[in-house]
């Protein structure tokens, strides 16, 4: 193998002979060296493959004394851009053509290197695409992105090279990005978010494009999280698709018909919910509130391993390189979102990788940087290793608020950053969407709490708010801020024993 030629015929072979030949002949604790071997010696713009963990894991497992039936070897794909590829520039294009395998859609199903069929109208292109550069406020470059993620399975990121802030949080040096994702299953289509509003020209062309190349409208939209930056251009989708249907956590959904001040058709999905979209791609739906919005959830593609996370395992880093292949390059921006974002929402870290420990996935399709694939189980450890860190700590402060986007929630979040950074717990919690019995808990478990004071004209949050007085423990430190009036703090009422941090005691 070692002195095999590297061109495309020979490399074509070497992907579906391989992996066959060291099932077969290699023992458990060869096999993983021998496909990273594998993966180095193949380095040609036509082959380059990485084999998914879950499957890895299966092979490793076998008997030296009983060796069982070969088990299908569905990870065996192409990453799309290789390394070793060289970028366009003049052309604005990537070109790989071993990127989906012989045959239509170019998965292996089985050992024996059977190629499935794809759907008819599946897209077939091993081409990853750039838009033309759109200037935003005269001098900051917007650019879409579309490449081949999986089976099927289309990511279209919204490029925001020259961000250089987010929101109230961050202060950004290599800007950010929006992704979003395409499934076409064999009856069905879904979108996986949208974009910011920036991109309201770009990505409804792109999506346009790829949905006429392919021969299809959406059937579904699929929303991660109603943050206007995932869901602004939601509206603009639904106008040109009308029938299709939004799919999304309850309270998803009504922040969704605040935020559009419309009416669609919807479908409200709770945990272990599954959609299926036909040729095996079954989303199956998890929730994860407070990640770092309460109306978060994840979606798993059974047929493809892939999970999308949209917040979760983020990081503001804007490249053209659309995956993970330089950890260390990425390392502190993640860890830097992480603090940022998902340190306040430890508890609610560890709840989610609870959720998810039983399901085999192999890529982690966030919705903001390069999309995880070769470094996953150690950025996912990360995230336990970080928030298992935090909940050790013996003090907890919970922080309530009401969620309005680019308000109380912007500056909960500023506030419980704030918190960690003395090593004490946070727990924040939208007091309209969580459990009263479980708010209740958490209060009874905190030793200080922050109140956001909701704005003037959300009369349901006062009401919220004012009755949670009664599950407030004597001696308990309380800090109210105001979060866009004055008035409303001046209404709230505390009762006796209580030791209450105004406004201007911050």
């Amino acid at each position: 193998m070692c002195n095999a030629k590297r061109d495309g015929e020979t490399s074509h072979l070497l992907i579906y002979a391989l992996p066959v030949l060291f099932y077969t002949c290699c023992t458990p604790s060869v096999f993983p060296r021998c496909i990273k071997q594998l993966c180095i010696h193949i380095r040609s713009p036509t082959a380059c493959l990485f084999v998914r963990d879950s499957n890895m894991q299966a092979l490793r497992a076998k008997s030296a004394s009983a060796r069982p039936q070969p088990v299908p070897f569905v990870g065996v794909q192409v990453h799309p851009v290789c390394q070793c590829q060289k970028f366009n520039r003049q052309m604005q294009t990537v070109t790989c053509s071993a990127a989906a395998g012989p045959g239509p859609a170019g998965r292996v199903s089985t050992a024996a290197a059977v190629v499935a069929e794809a759907p008819t109208a599946a897209p077939t292109s091993t081409t990853v695409k750039m838009s033309r550069v759109e200037m935003w406020n005269g001098n900051k470059r917007l650019q879409v992105q579309v490449l081949p993620l999986a089976q099927d399975t289309l990511a279209i990121r919204s490029l925001d090279h020259d961000r250089d802030r987010f929101d109230i949080e961050f202060g950004l040096e290599k800007g950010t990005t929006y992704n979003a994702y395409l499934i076409f299953g064999e009856k069905h289509t879904a979108l996986i978010d949208a974009s910011h509003e920036k991109f309201g020209n770009l990505f409804i062309a792109t999506l346009k494009d790829e949905l006429a190349a392919a021969g299809r409208s959406i059937d579904y939209i699929l929303v991660s999280h109603t943050e206007p930056d995932h869901s602004f251009l939601v509206p603009a989708v639904l106008d040109l698709y009308p029938e299709a249907k939004v799919v999304a956590s309850k309270v998803a959904l009504n922040f969704l018909k605040g935020l559009t001040n419309r009416t669609f058709k919807e479908q409200a999905v709770k945990g272990g919910d599954k959609l299926d979209l036909g040729g095996g791609h079954i989303l199956e739906f998890v929730m994860a509130p407070n990640l770092h919005w309460p109306d978060t959830m994840f979606s798993y593609d059974h047929a493809t391993g892939v999970m999308y996370t949209c917040d979760a395992f983020g990081l503001h880093y804007c490249t053209e390189e659309p995956f993970d292949t330089d950890v260390q390059a990425i390392l502190p921006h993640y860890r830097f979102y992480y603090d940022c974002l998902m340190k306040p929402n430890a508890k609610s870290v560890t709840t989610a990788l609870r959720k998810v420990k039983d399901l085999p996935y192999n890529t982690l399709a966030n919705g903001h940087g390069p999309i995880l694939r070769f470094n996953v189980e150690q950025l996912v450890e990360d995230y336990r290793k970080w928030s298992m860190a935090v909940e050790k700590g013996t003090t907890q402060v919970a922080v309530l608020y009401t969620s309005d986007y680019g308000y109380s929630d912007r500056l909960s979040q500023t506030l419980a950053k704030g918190i960690t950074k003395t090593g004490v717990k946070t727990e924040m919690v939208d007091v309209l969407s969580v459990d009263p019995q479980e708010l209740v808990a958490i209060m009874a478990a905190s030793k200080g709490l922050v109140l956001m004071a909701p704005p003037s004209g959300n009369t349901e949050a006062q009401k919220t708010m004012a009755g949670l007085l009664s599950a407030i423990k004597p001696k308990t430190k309380v800090r109210v801020v105001n979060s866009s009036d004055s008035g409303v703090q001046g209404r709230m009422c505390w009762p006796a024993g209580h030791n209450v941090l105004r406004r201007d005691a911050l």
